[in-house]
């Protein structure tokens, strides 16, 4: 599975950038290097950030009285219709690739 983020805004301390533990995608029990090394993610209006659903992140809180947006347009992609753990999507689209 692959997830997409396109970011709409740009991202800075002031409006929560996303914070991800380096080597914690392995596995959904995989600490990773360790909450302490999380590293954080700053952005650029347009940057795309590739990423595995399973890496361990979060997002910080915006700055007090901050005007900054944080958004995102977010696409998950998966090669199967079935999910693990019997999770199910919400809508599928079977994409067809012609070479």
């Amino acid at each position: 599975m692959l997830t997409l983020r396109i970011r709409l805004d740009k991202v800075t301390d002031e409006n929560g950038p996303l914070r991800v533990v380096p080597g914690s995608h392995v596995s959904s029990t995989s600490e990773g290097l360790g909450i302490g090394e999380a590293v954080t993610i700053y952005a650029s209006v347009g940057d795309v950030l590739a990423m595995r659903p399973l890496i361990s992140h979060c997002s910080g809180a915006s700055a007090p009285n901050t005007t900054c947006h944080r958004r995102i347009l977010h696409l998950e992609f998966a090669a199967e219709r079935k999910l693990a753990n019997e999770f199910e999507w919400h809508d599928f689209i079977q994409a067809s690739w012609h070479g």
